[in-house]
């Protein structure tokens, strides 16, 4: 969409009519494949909710996706434990995920994906292959053992993504 904007090295506030009608001819088209990435915190619902009103304007394509967090290094016991737990409450937000989003009208494909690196780029990632045209997710997120994203996960996602993301508070 237009790629990096050229900077000159005259005064901003000179810009020529021509360098004025660039900035502002950006084509904007509303998407037709949305990822919602849930934790089950309140704003990450939120963002689920906003996410519907959006693809009811278009009748796009929403997939609600939950990462599950898993650490690098543990015992094959511990991991399968935690990986157990971690399935459940993430089948228990992509389920509440999906009343949320038929109260609001839309019907949603949900997906859980693990990662034992960056849930960042486990949502950039995923957000590529499903080729998003816009990723939503909320500006905070679930913290301690039950961990599964978002927070500080949503400034990582703004910065790397390759599509438009849309962080909801």
């Amino acid at each position: 969409m237009g790629g990096p904007r050229k900077m000159s090295s005259s005064n901003p506030h000179t810009a020529s009519p021509k360098e004025d009608r660039a900035e502002t001819s950006l084509q904007v088209s509303l998407p037709e494949k949305i990822v919602v990435a849930v934790d089950g915190s309140d704003p990450s619902f939120k963002a689920l909710s906003y996410a519907a009103k959006v693809a009811g304007l278009n009748k796009s394509k929403i997939v609600v996706l939950s990462v599950m967090s898993l650490p690098p290094w543990t015992a094959a016991k511990t991991a399968d434990a935690l990986k157990k737990d971690l399935s459940s409450k993430a089948a228990d937000v992509l389920g509440r995920a999906k009343s949320l989003a038929r109260s609001n009208g839309v019907d949603v494909e949900t997906r859980s994906i693990e990662t034992s690196g960056s849930i960042v780029m486990a949502i950039i990632d995923f957000s590529n292959k499903e080729k998003a045209d816009l990723i939503v997710m909320g500006t905070k997120g679930t913290s301690g053992y039950g961990k599964m994203m978002l927070g500080s996960v949503a400034a990582g996602v703004v910065s790397f993504a390759s599509c438009p993301v849309l962080a909801v508070r």
